[in-house]
């Protein structure tokens, strides 16, 4: 949470508290959390997962990818790793395994 959220969390507080007591016990919650969110640092090993998708998506016979739309993959609806969206991936179409 930034400093930034916190305040305009506190002025959301001020209108709809009723009382003072109440608006200070939210304010003072409010800052609990805010002490409480710690940024993410990785741990040493850490690793982020590929995005997946369908092969179809990235496949170059998708006219959206600038194909003609006509296609022989047997692997169309094998999920992969979204990096390999480039022209030159390890991808085969006819194996669905890496080369």
């Amino acid at each position: 949470m930034t400093t930034k959220t916190l305040k305009q969390l506190i002025e959301i507080e001020f209108e709809r508290c009723e009382t003072i007591s109440q608006f200070k016990s939210e304010v003072l919650r409010l800052i609990d959390l805010y002490q409480q969110d710690k940024p993410f640092i990785p741990t040493p090993g850490f690793t982020i997962q590929p995005e997946m998708v369908m092969y179809c998506e990235i496949c170059s016979c998708n006219p959206k990818n600038g194909g003609n739309g006509i296609c022989g993959c047997t692997i169309g609806n094998q999920m992969v790793p979204k990096q390999n969206t480039t022209y030159g991936h390890n991808w085969s179409t006819s194996t669905g395994s890496e080369l």
